[in-house]
C-alpha cells in the first residue's frame, strides 16, 4: 500500500504531467492559428472536412463537428484564430477536434 508520501509524489508528477500538455497544446493550437491567418484557404477545406466528418462520425463527436459547421460558416477568421488561441476551457473540446488539414498547405 503507497504511502501518504507517495501519494502527493504521484499527484505532483500529475499535475506537472498535466501542464506539460496543456503548454503543447497551446503551442499547437497557437501555430494553427498562424498558419490559418497565412492561408486562409484553410478554412474553406475544414468545411468540406466537417461535412465528411458528420457523414461518419459517431454521437459522442456529433456534436462537436456540427459546432464546428456553425463556427466555419459564420464566424470571421479572427474569431476563428481568436477561439484557437483562446485560453477558455469551454473551448478545450472544441478545439482538440479542430478539422483543418495542414498536410494540404503546399510548400
Amino acid at each position: 500500500m503507497a504511502t501518504s508520501d507517495e501519494v502527493k509524489e504521484w499527484m505532483k508528477r500529475k499535475k506537472a504531467g498535466v501542464l506539460r500538455m496543456q503548454s503543447r497544446q497551446k503551442l499547437v493550437h497557437s501555430k494553427m492559428a498562424k498558419m490559418i491567418e497565412s492561408n486562409p484557404s484553410l478554412i474553406e477545406n475544414a468545411k468540406q472536412r466537417v461535412q465528411d466528418r458528420l457523414t461518419q462520425t459517431g454521437e459522442a463527436t456529433r456534436e462537436i463537428y456540427l459546432e464546428w459547421q456553425r463556427i466555419l460558416s459564420s464566424w470571421s477568421m479572427e474569431q476563428i484564430t481568436g477561439l484557437l488561441r483562446s485560453d477558455d476551457d469551454q473551448y478545450d473540446q472544441i478545439k482538440a477536434c479542430a478539422p483543418f488539414d495542414f498536410q494540404s498547405i503546399s510548400s
